[in-house]
């Protein structure tokens, strides 16, 4: 080993005379330090050839599964169940960290397995009264179960102790803004711009508030400043803004633009939840189903429930001609939600459009039919399908064809909107949410938060070189963006500018408690 040590030096020094400049060959490589974990010394370990320092204490050995679980979450598609034993791997270390038990909990959501989430919470906020992570967690819990009501109560309970947690004020606010309570709304909204005039959670629901309302011209002005203010005072942009922007130039008419701050929202943040269903949508309507297929993906890589995004991907499945995954995904959706009148509905057309079974096909339309879903297109185009039969080269009924577009037009199409060029044809958005808090470990739970159900328009069809797209809709109901979610605790054991070119007013207040017509 020396001898190879003098043989490196003299043969660098020769080099540095020139006397070898003739020579190009590379000196080996040195030989590996050892083979197997026998070769190296106590509390070592043999990896690639080195000898590792391994963990010799429960606190070092809880880091390195913590570790092992971070790098779990930080893959596409997050394999839940193997990060739960991961971080229960470091609890068996150090047993009883709260922080620990706590990300087992966000997993356990995430999983939908809200009882044990549940039972983890309430564990946490006994503990911890003051802090404000299992007061929002189980605030969001009991909003994805439909408890409303017992989820307002959760954030008025802790803001009756801790009456200047302005998270918990902004889930609160969109609470209320959900449950059409306006003045309730305002009253949060007002009591967050007190103590922060820029507040991106405040921005968002006032901009909502008023886009509920018909106001689109002020929820633009509103939203424009909140995306101002976060440029000027946080010094850090907020994709929910930007997404919540491209919802309301969707509302005016102004395609273009929509698409362009949807894009920018998902540029200030990849995960963005209602930022990616939203591009997926869009995609879908262009026929651009690999695309659609990453947004879908990455949605459900962090929330592998989401309703909306599993309807799109069966979509973009289909399209891709894969059907055999298109199809068990959509008898998945409907083994769960056998009353679903949209997973019906787009079953029918896919058995009909794709698999030419019309015997099928037609059983779901009367079945969809007879739900009574208050859908007049899709009602229409269930009936058109009723008349028809299945032919290699059927027609799909006319009113549910969009424009003519081949998939290369659909691709120029999308990189056009990203300066502010984009094509028509764009599916109906949802809005962000509230900001999210600054996370502080991970997984990071999205609040999803139910959006003002769009009028439903069916999906256009484009021709491409993939099978031909079906005109079921794009997925029903749009998820909205993060609202301030619950800053997860510390996994550690204990020891640009608006893509469109808008002018706006300065950054202003919220408006007055009755907000101006």
């Amino acid at each position: 080993m020396r001898h190879y040590g003098y043989i490196v030096v003299i043969v660098g020094a020769l080099l540095a005379l020139g006397l070898f400049a003739g020579c190009k060959s590379e000196p080996p490589p040195p030989p590996p330090e050892c083979q197997t974990d026998y070769d190296c010394g106590v509390n070592q370990a043999c990896e690639a050839g080195k000898c590792i320092k391994v963990a010799t204490t429960p606190k070092m050995r809880a880091e390195a599964y913590i570790k092992r679980a971070e790098m779990l979450l930080a893959e596409s598609r997050v394999n839940y169940p193997a990060v739960i034993e991961a971080y229960q791997a470091a609890l068996r270390e150090v047993p009883g960290v709260l922080e620990i038990e706590f990300n087992v909990g966000l997993c356990y959501m995430k999983m939908g397995d809200y009882e044990r989430a549940e039972s983890v919470f309430l564990r946490a906020k006994a503990e911890k009264p003051d802090d404000p992570n299992p007061v929002l967690a189980l605030s969001r819990l009991y909003k994805m179960r439909g408890q409303n009501d017992k989820a307002m109560q959760t954030l008025n309970d802790y803001l009756a102790s801790y009456p200047t947690n302005l998270e918990v004020r902004t889930n609160l606010a969109t609470l209320y803004r959900e449950a059409a309570n306006f003045s309730a709304t305002m009253e949060q909204i007002r009591a967050i711009f007190v103590r922060d005039p820029a507040h991106p959670g405040a921005f968002n629901n006032l901009g909502l508030l008023y886009l509920a309302q018909g106001k689109l011209l002020l929820a633009r002005m509103v939203t424009i400043n909140g995306i101002q203010a976060q440029e000027n005072v946080k010094k850090v942009p907020d994709g929910g803004l930007f997404n919540n922007l491209g919802l309301i130039y969707l509302k005016l008419g102004d395609k273009d633009r929509a698409v362009a701050n949807f894009r920018k929202a998902n540029q200030v943040d990849p995960t963005l939840v209602s930022a990616n269903l939203n591009l997926g949508h869009i995609s879908l309507d262009f026929a651009d189903f690999a695309t659609a297929k990453k947004h879908y993906e990455l949605v459900l890589s962090q929330e592998p429930e989401n309703l909306e995004a599993r309807q799109g991907l069966a979509q973009t499945l289909a399209g891709l001609g894969q059907h055999g995954e298109a199809l068990a995904l959509y008898q998945q959706l409907l083994r769960e939600r056998s009353n679903d009148p949209v997973a019906t509905f787009n079953l029918a057309v896919f058995y009909f459009d794709y698999l030419k079974n019309q015997s099928e096909a037609h059983n779901l339309f009367r079945r969809f039919l007879s739900m009574q879903y208050p859908d007049v297109r899709k009602n229409e185009l269930a009936n058109q399908y009723l008349q028809m039969e299945v032919t290699p080269d059927e027609a799909k009924p006319e009113a549910a064809q969009g424009p003519e577009m081949s998939a290369e037009d659909a691709a120029k199409m999308m990189e056009a909107a990203e300066s502010e060029a984009a094509a028509t044809g764009a599916t109906e958005a949802a809005p962000a949410e509230a900001a999210p808090a600054e996370p502080a470990a991970t997984p990071a739970p999205e609040q999803p938060a139910p959006a003002p159900e769009p009028p439903p328009a069916p999906a256009p069809e484009q021709p491409a070189p993939t099978p031909e797209p079906a005109p079921a809709p794009a997925p029903e109901q749009p998820a909205p963006a993060p609202e301030a979610a619950a800053p997860e605790a510390a996994p550690t054991p204990p020891a640009p500018e608006p893509p469109a070119a808008e002018e706006a007013a300065p950054a202003a207040p919220p408006a007055p408690e009755t907000p101006a017509p």
